[in-house]
């Protein structure tokens, strides 16, 4: 899946499109249509970037990959904000991740520590995917089932449901702290990329989720609609 990037310094008016591989570190270089050199990084979390994998893959009808986009989108979601949640209590970066080496492998237990941490936090358990649901994600990622388009959507649905009030809840709550957990993966980020890097603040699903908590009708229908370009 790709990224659309307009905003080359060096052309005016920036109306060319350059289009840029999805990529884990949020690092990207390369050269717009015109030849100027272009190095900009985003501060998207992983989920975050699952996600629009998996919008742009049902815009362009692979509905099997979508599933696992968005599917990969929820667990990274819990990794995210269970990384916040132990930065914010110890301080301690190198903590943080050699806590989390115990379950990176193992997502069963990381759902379970996000249930836990949610319910303890907020006196209730998180929303999460139904029993038809959860199977009909295994079906595809595990037993090769193709996925119709109807029943993606539907998925989709679900996901951005969860993720957006789980958004809400947490952030509302552990603000300072998710900045915080965002700023030290910003900062690792930079030390890989050239120094001569760009930071640009990107807007797919981050500027989505924070709508979500003022835009409460914003649905997976309406995200399809638009084309998220930087």
């Amino acid at each position: 899946m790709k990224i659309k990037f307009n905003n080359c310094s060096h052309c005016h008016p920036p109306t060319t499109i350059t289009e840029f591989q999805f990529n884990e570190e949020g690092i990207y270089s390369g050269k717009c249509p015109n030849g100027h050199d272009i190095n900009f990084m985003t501060s998207l979390p992983l989920y975050e970037i699952l996600f629009s994998i998996g919008i742009q893959s049902f815009k362009d009808g692979y509905y099997c990959e979508t599933v696992r986009s968005m599917t990969a989108s929820i667990e990274r979601f819990h990794e995210h904000f269970l990384k916040s949640f132990i930065l914010g209590h110890t301080g301690d970066h190198l903590l943080t991740d050699d806590s989390w080496k115990e379950v990176r492998n193992q997502s069963e237990r990381q759902y379970g520590a996000f249930v836990i941490f949610f319910t303890a936090m907020f006196k209730k358990n998180p929303p999460s995917l139904s029993d038809k649901d959860r199977n009909f994600r295994n079906n595809i990622i595990h037993k090769g089932q193709i996925a119709k388009k109807e029943e993606t959507l539907d998925y989709c649905s679900k996901i951005l449901e969860i993720e957006s009030y789980c958004f809400d809840k947490i952030f509302k709550r552990f603000e300072e702290v998710e900045k915080q957990y965002r700023r030290h993966l910003n900062k690792e980020r930079e030390s890989k990329g050239n120094p001569k890097i760009a930071y640009i603040n990107w807007e797919p699903v981050g500027h989505i989720f924070n709508k979500t908590t003022m835009e409460k009708d914003l649905t997976i229908e309406k995200i399809l609609t638009r084309d998220y370009v930087i």
